[in-house]
Parts: C-alpha cells; structure tokens; sequence
C-alpha cells in the first residue's frame, strides 16, 4: 500500500505532480490567453499527464496482479498445509487406537510444525479430539482441518465486470483418510 501512496503523493515524479503542474500551467494561460507559449505549455502539460495517468494505471494493474499472485500462493500453501495435517491426524489416529497404544512423538511433532507454519499464514484455531487428532478452524469459523479430512481453500478471480483482486471462495472437502471396503 505504501507503494501505491507513494505513486500518488510524490511530487517530483507522481499523478499529484503532474496534476499540480498541469493546472499550474492551466493558470499561466488564463492569466495570458494570447500567449502561444502558455498555450503550448499547457498541451505539454496535458499530454505529461495523459501519460501519468497510464503510467499510473499500469503499474496499479501490475500491483494487482501481484497480489493475485501473492493470494494464489497463499492459498496453495495453505491447502498444502491443510492436506498435510489431515494426513498426518489420520497416521497418528491410527497409531493411538484402540490396542496400538503407540506414541508417534515424531509425527507429533511434525504436525505441530505444520499447525505453526500454517498459524504464519491464516490464523487458526487449534481443538483436540479424541485420539488426538486435531480440527483446525479459521478466524472467519471455517472449518480446514477436521480428523482426517482437509477441506481445501479456492482463489477465485472476480466477474469480469468487477475490477477487485481475487478472492477466497466457499472450500470444497478432501478427504485424506483410506477407506476400506469390508468384505
């Protein structure tokens, strides 16, 4: 954002200079309308800030992108780590079952790094169920992680008659856990 504010509010080199120098020289002419130099001024003038306004206007589209770019990202990260959890839920449910009475310290202790790597991205809330296994649930009540299933986030590009950036969409489930047929 600072960026974007620093385009805007420069004066040496930004749209408000050439605003401020476009209308400068606005004022020279109507105080010397016969002037052709004025006049030829204010047309430089103009057509500087034609091309700061498409100046401009690149490079907005150039941050937009980027932050698309940056949103897409996240959410594969995100969806990775989800995944992940939901795997390592199923691996450590099946090791501290019933009768295996197994401690899976390292899987614990991967799960955890995982919950902390995601916790950098999107906040999460972490609740133990039994076995173990862990749900984790977003600051907005969405549901990521649940045992063994990992419902996975969606970067979604706007109608294109809207101009905004891209947006989380509504997550389909993955379930990450084998079933077996019974025979």
């Amino acid at each position: 954002m600072s960026k974007i504010d620093n385009l805007l509010a420069d004066k040496s080199s930004s749209l408000s200079g050439s605003l401020q120098s476009f209308f400068t020289s606005l004022q020279t002419l109507v105080s010397n309308a016969e002037d052709p130099a004025a006049r030829q001024a204010l047309i430089g003038k103009a057509e500087g800030l034609v091309n700061q306004f498409k100046t401009t206007d690149q490079y907005l589209r150039d941050q937009d992108k980027q932050v698309n770019i940056a949103i897409s990202s996240s959410v594969a990260q995100i969806n990775n780590y989800a995944k992940q959890i939901a795997n390592l839920n199923d691996q450590i449910s099946r090791l501290t079952g019933v009768g295996a009475g197994a401690s899976p310290n390292d899987l614990l202790d991967q799960r955890d790094q995982l919950v902390s790597e995601l916790n950098k991205i999107v906040g999460v809330e972490v609740s133990v169920q039994d076995g173990g296994t862990y749900n984790l649930t977003m600051a907005n009540g969405y549901t990521l992680v649940q045992g063994s299933t990992a419902r996975q986030l969606a970067a979604v590009p706007p109608a294109p008659t809207r101009h905004e950036r891209l947006s989380l969409m509504s997550m389909r489930p993955q379930v990450t856990s084998k079933f077996q047929k019974s025979c």
